[in-house]
């Protein structure tokens, strides 16, 4: 790789760097206005590395740091100059190198990362052992996890740089019809959760698309789900559990509708704080549970007591006709 200390600090006029050729470029755009703030106030720290080129230059790493001048309205900017004659392997082992050691890449950086030294590659050379000297994945599994991360719809690419698309969902909305994955992709920028509600969503809007043959973009701009989501926009934690709940009746409707009629009988049978009767999960078998939770022998004693006094209505809410 070429020394970077010997290489000259110039200023470069702004308009003479080409931002469109975009080929070195790892970085994705985080905390700009942050970086805009810090240039502002103490000037551009790391000089980018740029390469001169036949009639501009190309940015080699710094892509933010150029955009952020730009921004605030620097005319001329400080930056390492290549020679023309350094190889695009060299370059590129820079811009990752220099990415690299200024914080942990992030997915979409190391897709990047991968997709620019495969262009490149020496052909003695396998992209595991170059991926793992340059500190990116580098197992077979994790770069076919990682390699197409950069190639997704842009929507899908926002949602993981913004950590509102898990990376198994980004994979799984490449099957999705164009349509289906922005939706789907919208509805997660809106209410932000965690991977596995995440793909419990996926999964149960597919499931029940499937089963009605209808698509999934059919499903969430149905009535009742804009109305859950128009109802409790200012209020996510309301809009999720809500918008989970419908999703699951329309999955399971049998199953619910037992569910919902089981506990309001057993609301009625007000057992103490300290003792629940419990279901068998989704009514497959027929055993029941009870649980009690207590401090002492008295309180076990009061809690026995309570539920063999009503052991009749008990008797009524298990062996009511059940089926899913």
């Amino acid at each position: 790789m070429f020394e970077m200390a010997s290489t000259p600090i110039q200023k470069i006029d702004m308009q003479n760097i080409d931002l469109e050729d975009d080929r070195y470029q790892i970085s994705i755009q985080n905390n700009f206005n942050i970086l805009c703030q810090s240039i502002q106030q103490m000037g551009v720290m790391r000089p980018p590395v740029i390469q001169n080129k036949e009639s501009n230059f190309r940015v080699v790493s710094g892509f933010q740091r150029i955009l952020a001048g730009k921004e605030i309205g620097m005319e001329f900017i400080s930056c390492h100059v290549v020679p023309p004659d350094v190889s695009e392997y060299d370059c590129a082992r820079w811009a990752i190198a220099e990415n690299a050691s200024q914080r942990s890449l992030m997915p979409l950086e190391q897709s990047r990362a991968v997709r620019l030294i495969e262009k490149i590659l020496p052909d003695n050379a396998t992209l595991c052992e170059i991926a793992q000297h340059m500190g990116l994945p580098s197992s077979q599994k994790a770069l076919d996890h990682i390699r197409p991360l950069c190639a997704m719809a842009q929507y899908i690419q926002a949602g993981i740089a913004n950590d509102y698309i898990a990376l198994p969902i980004a994979h799984a909305l490449t099957h999705f019809s164009e349509n289906d994955a922005r939706c789907f992709a919208n509805l997660l920028k809106r209410l932000n959760v965690g991977v596995n509600i995440q793909r419990e969503l996926l999964t149960t809007c597919e499931e029940i698309a499937k089963r009605d043959n209808k698509s999934v973009t059919n499903l969430l701009d149905s009535e009742p789900v804009i109305a859950i989501m128009d109802r409790y926009r200012d209020d996510r934690k309301q809009c999720i559990y809500y918008l989970r709940q419908y999703l699951k009746r329309v999955r399971y409707p049998a199953y619910t509708a037992v569910k919902s009629k089981v506990e309001s009988n057993m609301k009625r049978l007000k057992l103490n704080e300290q003792t629940r009767l419990v279901p068998p999960p989704f009514f497959e078998s027929d055993l029941w549970q009870i649980q009690v939770s207590f401090k002492d022998i008295n309180e076990l004693k009061d809690s026995f007591a309570d539920v063999l006094s009503k052991t009749d209505a008990i008797n009524t809410i298990i062996a009511q006709d059940i089926q899913i």
